[in-house]
């Protein structure tokens, strides 16, 4: 799935968006090599393609390096860039026009998408706990020994937190806004003194897949 979100977000990935998409989520049954090499072969500058002139790629051709190489790629089928990778999309037209309810027997949800939902439960739910991208609660759950069914009120589906204004001077984040829009409005308004070590720093963070759900406020 973070090859395939990958892909349809950027047909020609660079290498180190590869790595940014995969990190973190590499599986040690199959190992790592397998899965950084197959990617790779999706990126121009996994490769030189022949950009010395001769039509040829030396990358392609040294026997030294095929050997290293767990596997080569010249047989497969190109990707093309051009076609649409099939995903079900009223899928994602559903999941974006209605409000979220989870009932289990160790936790309640609810994802409001606006704010007099929001209100409405909290105000006849006062025990429950207002959460924003839910990421700890899993392990709050699992480490408790007796916490009943908690209530949480998710506040991840409201749009209106998720708004970025700009000013002359100042910008105004909402307050869900993720982790990945956070450092991509950093680096569009701040200079670099200031965008490039926060960059460095969520880029220590975590996988790409948590950035894009996890809040930085």
């Amino acid at each position: 799935m973070s090859a395939y979100a990958l892909l349809r977000n950027n047909p020609n990935p660079s290498i180190r968006e590869i790595n940014q998409a995969i990190k973190g989520n590499l599986c040690r049954c199959t190992g790592y090599r397998p899965i950084v090499e197959a990617l790779q072969s999706f990126s121009e500058g996994g490769c030189c393609n022949g950009i010395n002139g001769t039509g040829k790629c030396p990358c392609k051709q040294s026997a030294d390096l095929d050997r290293e190489k767990l596997v080569t790629f010249d047989d497969f089928p190109k990707f093309d860039e051009s076609q649409e990778i099939l995903f079900p999309p009223q899928f994602i037209i559903n999941a974006e026009n209605t409000d979220i309810f989870l009932r289990g027997p160790r936790v309640e949800l609810y994802a409001p998408q606006d704010f007099q939902k929001f209100e409405h439960y909290l105000e006849s739910n006062m025990e429950t706990r207002i959460i924003s991208s839910g990421l700890i609660t899993r392990l709050t759950t699992s480490t408790s020994a007796d916490c009943g069914r908690p209530k949480w009120l998710s506040i991840h589906r409201l749009s209106t937190l998720d708004q970025v204004l700009a000013f002359d001077k100042d910008i105004s984040l909402g307050a869900s806004l993720s982790i990945s829009d956070f450092v991509n409005l950093v680096d569009q308004y701040c200079e670099p003194a200031i965008s490039v070590p926060i960059g460095k720093l969520f880029d220590k963070y975590s996988s790409l897949q948590v950035m894009n759900l996890a809040v930085s406020f």
